[in-house]
């Protein structure tokens, strides 16, 4: 986004671009003594107060003021004369002979310090500026509950972020411009100011989940534009104003029950968010919400009435043109004013209700015409590889065929997600259902689809089971129902721990409830409330056995994909592969995913 933009965006919504900050209150701290700005020359007293010269060492030197009242002292300037300097705040001072403790930094401590590199501070409450533009500080070692207003704005070199981990109140710009933090991760935050984490750009992961925040202020993570993952709580209520506008990288959001409203621009041009796996209690959507998402194709609201906000869904611009967005869709039920919205700006919408009869539809022309079996996959009943596949064989090359549910569960799974096209591996076809005219599966289709069995990766899942209890989690549950929806389908493997013959993979379509299912009030049915709706590429037809019966609100299951032995469901795993790059392991070829498959297409 360009200066003028940023600034015109700034504006609007009231946000100050200046240095100035509000002076946070910090628990324990008379403010009114907190009045020396740390310069690169030795402060000055204000003359109500005690000043305490520190000499760190022969090139550094701190300053504390006494709090008369009881003797405390807090850091409140810093003459640094050394490059890289290394400053550990001590517990206490001596002062007339007397130990005093410390107990804060007071606010702009350190300001414009840019000789320090690292400095520990126990869990000392951080003040308003304390490090503002302290350029080459690294690395901060403590764990304070709080950090005050603009304390860390433009330290750009910062990379342990784990100094916000342990505090429960963030101020406002706390870590604006902090572009070399690689991790946010909050566990204790209730209280965050405006555009905390503003541009904090080299951020590859925001993860809050675990912290009691009820609502996110406006621009909190405003253009984290590394950021491919975000972890939201549980309880929490509503997303700020551009919240995460302008996070380039992300491609999915889980987006907890507990929110009901979303604010003006919160996902603004995210260029790359796709999934956005919707609170199911949804009250409103501001204007501009997801608009410039250009990848979105699918939006969800369970509640009808929802209100959606000017332009909030299904818009982008490309080259200064306003279009919509390829193919969107959006779901919900009834004729409220979420339907209202789809027809008022030209938007498809689909009853939830149909989802899952739509899902299975749309998926024939995906599915394998030709069961699992040695004799259709393999030439003198080991795997086959032509001449073209053999440098990306990976080792499997004239071994016996166990088994080749895997290369055919990914091959459906990414021709259907449009990442391979059936002309790929099957010259002369348009589908894959169709290559079935032959006795024999043909040999570069075999040879093509082995090649991929042969570089699944088997270590690296995007969703699995929880390994102690078993049971699918609330967001697993969430993206295998927004496959339904028309949602990329995802590899999914079913591993029994107990079973010798190895895991058995499958592909997942959808998910489908039991209240709109035509066979609702079969027995398969007993005891569950939704099933995922499992394309098992061993058979010719769908088998409903097949299908993973499960129980939405613990997250337990039961299929007869891979227990029919005894049934334990604690014998087994379920993991869910969609990602592209986590489907196909080509790391051994030094290749990104898009080479590896050019380079096996039957030319």
């Amino acid at each position: 986004m360009n200066t003028k933009k940023t600034l015109s965006l700034l504006l609007a919504v009231g946000i100050t671009v200046s240095a100035a900050y509000a002076v946070p209150v910090i628990p324990g701290v008379d403010q009114s003594i907190c009045s020396i700005v740390a310069e690169a020359t030795t402060p000055k007293a204000s003359g109500k107060i005690t000043e305490i010269k520190y000499e760190y060492n022969s090139k550094s030197t701190l300053y504390f003021l006494q709090d008369p009242s009881d003797n405390h002292l807090e850091v409140c300037g810093s003459m640094l004369k050394e490059n890289n300097s290394w400053v550990e705040i001590p517990s206490t001072v001596e002062v007339g002979g007397i130990d005093r403790p410390v107990t804060a930094i007071s606010h702009h401590a350190f300001q414009d310090q840019t000789n320090l590199s690292n400095i520990v501070i126990g869990d000392l409450p951080i003040g308003g500026a304390a490090f503002y533009n302290c350029t080459n500080l690294v690395c901060v070692y403590g764990t304070p509950d709080f950090i005050g207003d603009s304390a860390f704005t433009n330290c750009v070199s910062l990379q342990n972020a784990g100094i916000a981990a342990s505090a429960s109140h963030i101020g406002s710009h706390a870590f604006w411009g902090c572009s070399g933090m690689q991790t946010i991760v909050l566990h204790n935050v209730s209280d965050m100011g405006t555009a905390a984490f503003y541009d904090c750009t080299g951020s590859d992961r925001i993860d809050i989940s675990s912290a009691p925040i009820t609502s996110l202020p406006d621009f909190a993570f405003y253009n984290c534009s590394s950021a491919t993952r975000v972890n939201l709580p549980d309880g929490l209520a509503s997303i700020g104003v551009h919240s995460f506008s302008n996070c380039d990288s992300l491609d999915k959001i889980f987006i907890p029950d507990s929110v009901t409203n979303i604010g003006l621009g919160a996902f603004y041009e995210c260029d790359m968010l796709k999934t956005v796996l919707m609170s199911e209690n949804i009250i409103s959507i501001g204007d501009y919400a997801f608009y410039c998402c250009p990848q979105m194709k699918v939006f969800v609201s369970k509640n009808p009435n929802a209100s959606i906000g000017y332009y909030a869904l299904g818009y982008h611009l490309e080259n200064s043109h306003l279009l919509k967005n390829n193919d969107f869709v959006i779901w919900s039920t009834g004729s409220g004013r979420v339907k209202n919205y789809a027809n008022n700006y030209g938007l498809t919408f689909h009853n939830i209700n149909e989802a899952a009869s739509l899902a299975s539809d749309r998926y024939l022309d995906y599915e394998w015409r030709k069961s699992n079996t040695i004799a259709a996959w393999s030439h003198g009943g080991r795997l086959y590889f032509n001449e073209q596949h053999l440098p990306y064989e990976n080792g499997h090359f004239n071994k016996l065929n166990n088994g080749i549910c895997s290369g055919m569960a990914a091959v459906s799974v990414l021709t259907s997600s449009n990442k391979l096209q059936v002309s790929d591996y099957a010259p002369g076809y348009d589908k894959l259902s169709d290559i079935n005219g032959t006795i024999s599966m043909p040999d570069d289709v075999i040879s093509y689809v082995t090649t991929v069995f042969s570089n699944i990766n088997r270590s690296s899942f995007d969703y699995e089971t929880d390994i102690s209890t078993h049971r699918l989690s609330e967001e697993m549950m969430r993206y295998a129902e927004y496959i339904t929806y028309g949602e990329d389908a995802a590899v999914f493997i079913v591993e029994k721990y107990k079973d010798t013959n190895g895991p058995h993979a499958t592909v997942c379509f959808g998910m489908e409830y039991r209240e709109n299912a035509a066979d609702k009030n079969d027995a398969c049915w007993d005891g569950w409330d939704a099933r995922l709706l499992i394309y098992n590429v061993n058979e010719l037809t769908h088998n409903k056995n097949d299908y993973v019966y499960i129980n939405l609100t613990d997250g337990s299951w039961y299929s007869e994909l891979n227990l029919k032995n005894d049934g334990n469901v604690s014998d087994c795993n379920l993991m869910m592969q969609y990602k592209y790059e986590n489907i196909v392991n080509t790391k051994k070829y030094n290749m990104t995913v898009d080479e590896f498959f050019e380079a096996i297409k039957n030319q």
